[in-house]
């Protein structure tokens, strides 16, 4: 994802958040997040992503349930995940920063 396009609807917030405190857009302008398998659950409709998230030069191996719903003529994928944002160096120490950040995915796909 383009980290850029950050917008938490507080245009000062978003301009610190690209800056080298935190996500230095300038030098890591992108997070991915490669699959390297997805696994059926035994519910029917969960399935587990294993992958790769890589922010700031760092990876990290993350997994992950996620549901499938059909929805509008295509599938709706949900999902989430927590991550320490220390292992990847976003936000430095900070006592009003939680380290713990949780990702949460909706993705619509027809």
């Amino acid at each position: 994802m383009d980290v850029s396009t950050i917008d938490t609807d507080n245009s000062s917030r978003d301009k610190h958040l690209r800056s080298d405190d935190y996500f230095d857009v300038v030098k890591y302008p992108v997070i991915r997040l490669t699959s390297t398998s997805i696994e059926k659950t035994t519910d029917a409709a969960t399935w587990l992503f294993s992958g790769k998230l890589t922010i700031k030069s760092i990876t990290k191996s993350i997994s992950f349930p996620f549901t499938i719903v059909p929805s509008n003529g295509g599938y709706l994928f949900t999902g989430g995940f927590q991550i320490d944002r220390r292992d990847f160096n976003v936000g430095g120490n900070s006592a009003t920063l939680s380290d713990d950040v949780v990702v949460s995915l909706s993705v619509f796909a027809k």
